[in-house]
């Protein structure tokens, strides 16, 4: 099966992920879960696009678009931390951006279908898009990845951390109820693994000036002997937020589900 085939037969599959977030009962569920076992997570893998963009490039990025941004969790951390940045994060859910608004008053945000940008969000340009657990939940993956490089800036990178369909087991043993079971249960499944996701880069990228890196361990997917690790665990925000994860996931909780890490990079040439 191809990742066309493959991206088809996983749509009642992300139909059924996506209720979780639409029906108020089910957001109730999501959203304790999420808040208390993503809330590190999201800080890590923004201090590892902030770091990495560095590296990449030698200036902090300006510009950062979430998409999926629910209550706005990750605008606010980023407000503190790149300051005078334009920042803007959409969500389907017009409660939700209703509090993100309250939430950080100085990002732009907007309640809109993520997979149909409007001509605001097209006549922008960012250095960061930020997919944060939520990519598995989009109806066509293909035709939003190709809508979004539009927006990317001469300088600029898609940063996707998402679910690993093969840790399954990882992400339930995390669940304090039944019902938050199910709801792993559905997010999982909607999920790709990291032969899916290289082969719908290599499917999207084709004949374009964009390179894409993927990869599972806990520092942005690099392996721990790859430049691009070494490049990053100097970092001392990001060893900050390592350490608060390790303090937060002790061996008599649980350990911390594999995620896939997948980077898509714009680098012009001069």
């Amino acid at each position: 099966m191809n990742i066309i085939e493959k991206l088809e037969s996983l749509k009642p599959e992300r139909k059924l992920a996506r209720t979780w977030f639409m029906n108020e009962h089910k957001r109730q569920i999501s959203l304790t879960y999420d808040e208390r076992e993503t809330a590190g997570i999201r800080v890590l893998s923004i201090e590892t696009f902030l770091c990495y963009y560095y590296v990449l490039f030698g200036h902090q990025p300006t510009s950062v678009l979430d998409l999926g941004c629910g209550e706005g969790q990750s605008i606010k951390y980023l407000a503190k931390r790149i300051p005078n940045s334009k920042l803007t994060g959409i969500d389907a859910s017009s409660d939700v951006i209703k509090t993100a608004a309250k939430r950080v008053k100085e990002a732009e945000f907007i309640a809109a279908d993520v997979e149909q940008l409007n001509e605001h969000l097209l006549s922008e340009k960012y250095d960061v898009i930020f997919i944060h657990l939520c990519f598995g939940l989009f109806e066509n993956p293909l035709k939003l990845l190709k809508d979004l490089f539009m927006l990317l800036s001469d300088q600029a990178l898609i940063y996707i951390v998402d679910l690993n369909r093969e840790s399954w087991n990882e992400g339930i043993n995390s669940c304090l109820s039944v019902d938050e079971e199910k709801y792993i249960h559905d997010q999982y499944n909607a999920s790709f693994n990291k032969d899916e996701l290289e082969e719908l880069f290599v499917y999207v990228t084709r004949e374009k000036e964009l390179t894409f890196k993927v990869g599972s361990s806990l520092i942005g997917g690099f392996d721990q002997f790859s430049d691009d690790f070494f490049s990053l665990i100097k970092n001392r925000e990001l060893q900050a937020a390592i350490k608060s994860i390790s303090e937060e996931k002790t061996p008599e909780t649980h350990i911390i589900p594999q995620l896939l890490h997948s980077w898509i990079i714009k680098k012009q040439l001069s």
